[in-house]
């Protein structure tokens, strides 16, 4: 159990006047996990909060027990946040000091475990636990809420203090199941505009534990019923989106994106994938408002959205500061998440996608959104007719394309030709032919090179084949 290797810490607190309780996510999902009753992982990051004490006492202390050191974390208030991290054995251990609502003059240390929930973002996260006693210390019914599993604020300045707090709603409400009470969807759909005031570089983080919840879909009604999604215009925009309703029975364009998240949520995918894969299901739809048609039957038509929709999820994912590899791989779903939609599965169509998505992305991924995308239409009349299995049986297996029978050093080398727009049509040219299986060799695919340098309509300008 940790508590035995925090009481001593606890005890120490004790002897010099003050009072170290542990608070925060692991006493809430103890409690919330285990029925009613405490119980501690020995791992993962706990925090502590120490009365009556400042800092530099605490270190001076805390050092013997293990590697600690004070540092900066970026909390309330939008400013730098003093905090001891210690080390204890499979734990880390953060130790803060006692705050009060007037913390933006100077910590209090000499504050109540009332005062310092009051500073803090939700009751849920505002339980207190004493390792000396074993008392559990709820000054704003905390264990109550989870009971119910809603969300609530600890006070009213919670969401002005800290804006990011609105994500981190949005990431707890999705990773735990909980209901957003009524008082904090009130003060989110007046808050929301402060995002903007939120350093860019914190809303990752908050993204990244969204894409890896349970429930991610709960996150996303919760941005809708706050009005906080006006905050994002690339997800607001699909509210009210009109769509087909023989291919989108379930309603509109965001109601379809949210299922389509619930779908990949359940899929059984590892964290790394899964995380890529929920932002492109997020974000596989939001070109349809730029291509919104209606045709003669005054149906709405969405043609070309993949490709509309590439810019603007760049622009999203830039703005949360999505590190570049996921971005790209991100962008490969979204331009090419439709590409085999209502057609058979041919060798030639999956090797063809599978190029065009390498080496970001693989047959794995597009089978996911895919899946997803079928099932993202309630109440639907079948489930998504492949499995992972049968969507690679006609590539035998394969989730990437066979390397190319030619590289552009061999062009070059055999047929003396220069860097250059020609090089990748020719490149393009092989490839295709190569998926259809129009060539099988190395030799057939000089010989298709040599036909196509000889052709009529050789020394126009080549048009590189779109991938």
């Amino acid at each position: 159990m940790p508590v035995k290797l925090i009481t001593p810490l606890a005890l120490e607190a004790g002897a010099l006047g003050g009072r170290l309780l542990i608070t925060g996510g692991q006493i809430r999902d103890s409690l919330l996990f285990g029925g009613g009753s405490l119980s501690l992982r020995l791992k993962g990051d706990y925090d502590a909060v120490v009365f009556g004490l400042g800092l530099e006492r605490v270190l001076a202390f805390a050092l013997k027990y293990g590697p600690a050191k004070a540092v900066k974390r970026k909390g309330a208030f939008d400013r730098k946040e003093a905090l001891i991290a210690l080390k204890l054995g499979p734990i880390i251990l953060e130790i803060s000091p006692a705050r009060s609502p007037n913390f933006p003059s100077g910590p209090d240390s000499l504050a109540t475990p009332k005062e310092d929930a009051l500073t803090r973002d939700f009751t849920v996260n505002s339980i207190y636990y004493d390792p000396l006693t074993n008392e559990i210390i709820d000054p704003l019914g905390g264990i109550e809420d989870l009971k119910a599993k809603k969300l609530n604020l600890c006070g009213p300045d919670s969401l002005t203090s800290d804006p990011l707090r609105i994500l981190r709603a949005m990431t707890l409400i999705s990773r735990r199941s909980l209901v957003a009470g009524r008082s904090l969807l009130a003060a989110v759909s007046k808050a929301y505009p402060n995002l903007q005031t939120v350093s860019a570089d914190r809303f990752w983080p908050e993204w990244l534990k969204w894409s890896l919840a349970r429930k991610p879909h709960l996150g996303l009604y919760f941005l809708k019923d706050s009005q906080a999604i006006q905050f994002w215009p690339e997800l607001a925009a699909l509210i009210g989106l009109p769509q087909n309703r023989t291919f989108h029975p379930e309603g509109d364009a965001f109601n379809h994106t949210a299922l389509v998240v619930e779908s990949i949520s359940r899929l059984p995918l590892s964290r790394r994938r899964k995380s890529y894969l929920l932002l492109s299901a997020l974000l596989h739809d939001v070109g349809k408002p730029k291509v919104l048609r209606f045709n003669e039957h005054d149906q709405p038509i969405t043609k070309g959205h993949p490709i509309s929709g590439v810019p603007v999820a760049k622009g999203f994912l830039s703005r949360q500061r999505t590190p570049y590899k996921v971005i790209a791989k991100v962008l490969k779903m979204v331009r090419w998440h439709m590409e085999l939609s209502f057609k058979e599965l041919k060798p030639y169509l999956l090797r063809r996608v599978a190029r065009a998505l390498a080496p970001e992305c693989d047959l794995i991924d597009l089978w996911a959104i895919c899946l997803a995308d079928w099932e993202g239409r309630r109440p639907r009349p079948y489930l998504f007719p492949y499995s992972l299995e049968e969507f690679l049986a006609p590539v035998k297996g394969a989730i990437t394309a066979p390397p190319p029978l030619l590289r552009g050093q061999d062009l070059m080398a055999v047929f003396n030709i220069t860097p250059g727009p020609q090089l990748g049509w020719l490149k393009n040219k092989v490839n295709a032919a190569f998926d259809a299986g129009l060539v099988r060799d190395r030799a057939e695919a000089l010989a298709l090179v040599k036909t196509l340098l000889t052709a009529p309509n050789e020394g126009e300008p080549p048009v590189p084949i779109a991938y």
